[in-house]
């Protein structure tokens, strides 16, 4: 009897419950996104598979990028997963970002690791310094340098041994202005990818000659034969003066050392300057430190008298029996640093370890206020030019062009000589002068491409006679950059790219340091099989910890499940069997 009442009420309790339907709150954990974005050339499904099974927590959600910007906003969990195939910009306001690179693994492979190239001339042949590194057994490398359809460069590397060389790599420009030069080291058969062949860059070919002065303080063969390799070449514009004896001097009509002189040229190269008088040293020094100007200083002995403000007392001079190899000039009179300031920049080193003596700088280049001196301590070395075929002309060139470059009164900056198109473009203008000015004004146009010249707005950087700019690189090819400022003029260009390719060390690099700026995890899986797990459970982590959310309420309804259904049968079943074992109806 007790039994069937029970069973009964339990029955009457469901009904009465299922009606009323009560409801309560409950904390549950929060429903989050996981972005995970493909950077890759096609090899990111292995890795946002893992990123879904390591984060069970989040639901995650694949996108692609298109149109060179991350597609991140800034409260989502981004992953990127990149090799480094993709260049893109990361938005300022993205607030977690973490990093899966993904790079080759086997062999053979060939990879650009990063190009340098100096301003180029439209008159002259202008070189590239390319660094590539080989995976597996790979006999030669052609290195091939493409103007768009057309090839201006091309050399063939032979590796003896080693994994990693730097090849200098001639070249021709079509035309003056802004070019992109894609250099590319040639696939070699069987190769595991090719996305790390090729990098773009920007190189402004200028038409225009560098003004040099050549002044010998005392005759100075040095000097003449480098002052020879110049006038032969159409790049410079040389004016010299020669002191031949006390109050008698020969050279060109506009070599005089003099202010005016100095204030036009971009480059000063002085011969003899142990024999240079303390006001002339006083002048160049002037040059360099306000005007911002190129120095190079040849002497032929230990300097001595108001020059060595330039050399300071580290110098000593060595003779050798041989002619020894200084970057690529020889000598047997030599000039040695024995401390190199942390500042300087040795161009060549003496090599005298077979004397028992430590190996020393001898061509080093010095910064000095706004400019720089260049100090060359092969003081024979024109004696040894008709060796190694011209590199004593081609050493001074091209030391010379750079020097040239370096030495503007009127300079444009750019940060980098090539800009994806739609970006805005930093650069900056300074004015430097020999003599006391005040105030000066700025003016900037910029032209990209075919379209009508804009005036671009300047604004001071807080160092002297300095301007920072912007321009928006509207279209491909190039933009224009037309400058005054004071009495001078000056023209600047950047070559402009749809999507360039910055190589796979430099993209990857850029989007790791992004990542790592806003506290981001970077993993780099070399083998997917073995490491890449392990760093997308590390990635799901520091997500979890950097943007962890407080917890929702959920409304919860416990009658409306459908299982009370089969309890609420079972119990009117059981009060039925009873009743009737009873007698019962």
């Amino acid at each position: 009897m007790n039994m069937r009442i029970t069973v009964r009420a339990l029955a009457i309790l469901i009904a009465i419950a299922a009606l009323i339907d009560p409801v309560w709150t409950a904390g549950a954990p929060p429903l989050r996104e996981l972005i995970a974005i493909d950077l890759t050339a096609g090899a990111s499904d292995r890795a946002a598979a893992g990123l879904e099974a390591s984060a069970p927590r989040s639901q995650v959600i694949r996108r692609r990028a298109t149109g060179g910007r991350l597609p991140c906003g800034p409260h989502e969990r981004c992953v990127a997963i990149a090799d480094g195939s993709t260049d893109v910009d990361v938005p300022p306001d993205v607030a977690a970002l973490s990093v899966i690179t993904m790079r080759p693994s086997g062999s053979p492979n060939l990879t650009l690791r990063s190009v340098a190239v100096s301003a180029g001339h439209a008159a002259a042949a202008g070189a590239v310094t390319v660094e590539v590194s080989r995976a597996g057994t790979i006999a030669s490398t052609d290195i091939r340098i493409h103007d768009g359809t057309a090839i201006v460069g091309s050399t063939t590397h032979k590796w003896m041994d080693g994994e990693t060389a730097t090849i200098d790599v001639p070249w021709w420009p079509i035309e003056a202005g802004a070019r992109t030069l894609r250099i590319e080291a040639v696939a070699v058969e069987g190769e595991v990818t090719s996305i790390d062949n090729a990098i773009d860059v920007g190189v402004a070919v200028m038409a225009d000659q560098s003004r040099v002065l050549v002044f010998d303080a005392r005759p100075s063969w040095n000097s003449t034969f480098v002052r020879r390799a110049l006038e032969d070449d159409p790049r410079f514009a040389v004016e010299y003066r020669a002191r031949v004896a006390p109050g008698l001097s020969a050279g060109t009509a506009r070599g005089a050392l003099d202010a005016g002189a100095l204030e036009a040229s971009q480059l000063v190269i002085v011969g003899g300057p142990d024999a240079l008088t303390a006001s002339e040293t006083a002048l160049l020094d002037r040059f360099v430190t306000r005007r911002g100007g190129s120095l190079i200083l040849l002497p032929e002995q230990r300097p001595g008298g108001p020059v060595t403000r330039f050399f300071g007392d580290t110098w000593t001079e060595q003779l050798t029996p041989a002619p020894q190899q200084i970057g690529a000039l020889r000598a047997t009179e030599i000039l040695r640093m024995d401390r190199a300031q942390i500042t300087a920049v040795v161009l060549g080193r003496s090599r005298a370890r077979a004397l028992g003596e430590v190996e020393g700088a001898s061509i080093v280049a010095m910064p000095s206020g706004h400019g720089r001196v260049i100090i060359s301590g092969a003081m024979d070395a024109w004696r040894y030019r008709h060796l190694d075929d011209g590199a004593f002309d081609r050493f001074w060139r091209s030391l010379a062009a750079e020097a040239s470059a370096a030495g503007d009164a009127l300079r444009i900056q750019f940060a980098s000589g090539i800009a994806s198109r739609g970006d805005r473009v930093p650069f900056t203008l300074r004015y430097r002068t020999i003599e006391e000015h005040g105030a000066v004004e700025a003016r900037v146009s910029v032209r990209c491409g075919d379209a009508a010249p804009v005036p671009v707005r300047v604004w001071p950087t807080g160092a002297l006679d300095e301007f920072a700019g912007e321009i928006a690189a509207a279209k491909t090819g190039q933009c224009q950059i037309d400058a005054r400022a004071g009495d001078r003029s000056a023209i600047g260009f950047v070559a402009v790219a749809e999507r360039p390719a910055r190589g796979v060390e430099a993209t990857l690099a850029k989007l790791e340091r992004a990542a790592r700026d806003i506290g981001g995890v970077v993993v780099k899986a070399g083998d997917p099989s073995t490491s890449l797990r392990a760093g997308e459970s590390a990635i799901a982590r520091a997500l979890d910890d950097s943007t962890a959310e407080s917890s929702r309420s959920v409304s919860v309804y416990p009658m409306r499940a459908s299982w009370w259904i089969v309890p609420f049968a079972g119990l009117l079943s059981l009060e039925w069997f009873l009743r009737r074992r009873h007698g019962l109806r």
